[in-house]
């Protein structure tokens, strides 16, 4: 049996002055494709956070069986600083400091990554002057240049017009199975969610515990 990549084991996280999580025992697999859903304030971002290790639990478990830096990638609800001083080829070598490579491997694994997402003609362009959608699919470009074993992202379609939302979905699980990278997902747009491809979880507070059920 495939061991999980992270396992909460019944972790309390707590912010301030409130108990967010409580008792929350949840996987991610390898290769699992999750969409995480959940009212506003329930936890869902706190849940990421902890995934990431930006948060440590008050108490219970948290493991993580990654094969180290560069294993895990993140994709916050806001980009990269707009007024950040950096070109799109720039952005997505971020991704690649980790990796040993030469120089043309290098300019080639970033050329093929910007063109598979449609963003190879953005090369030169500073950073700071693309559209929302444009600067969402270079920084998926970063994320996956690291060849990470799980792929986080916390309301990636935010900003999104509907017509770029809509390729999106479809977009991200294309890259991320190409990848063979999992991927845990949270969002609350409902609309924007794919009925094919991804596993369906809601973060849910019963009592005194908190709660990942499937969707459907």
């Amino acid at each position: 049996m495939t061991e999980p990549l992270i396992s909460f084991r019944r972790v309390h996280v707590r912010r301030g002055n409130r108990l967010v999580l409580r008792n929350l025992s949840f996987d991610v697999s390898p290769g699992e494709h999750l969409i995480l859903q959940g009212e506003n304030g329930i936890g869902k971002t706190t849940l990421l956070k902890t995934a990431l290790g930006f948060i440590l639990p008050e108490k219970g478990s948290l493991i993580r069986k990654l094969r180290g830096p560069g294993s895990l990638a993140y994709l916050p609800q806001e980009s990269l600083s707009g007024d950040l001083p950096i070109s799109v080829r720039e952005v997505v070598d971020i991704g690649l400091s980790a990796r040993r490579m030469g120089r043309a491997e290098r300019n080639r694994k970033i050329h093929d990554l910007l063109e598979a997402l449609g963003c190879a003609s953005l090369a030169r362009r500073s950073f700071a002057t693309l559209s929302g959608g444009e600067k969402q699919r270079v920084s998926l470009a970063r994320c996956l240049a690291q060849a990470p074993e799980l792929l986080v992202l916390d309301e990636p379609t935010a900003g999104l017009d509907p017509e770029i939302r809509a390729r999106f979905y479809p977009l991200l699980l294309e890259m991320a199975a190409g990848h063979g990278a999992a991927v845990l997902l949270v969002t609350h747009d409902l609309k924007g969610i794919p009925q094919t491809g991804w596993r369906r979880l809601r973060l849910e507070q019963e009592l005194d515990e908190s709660l990942v059920r499937e969707v459907g």
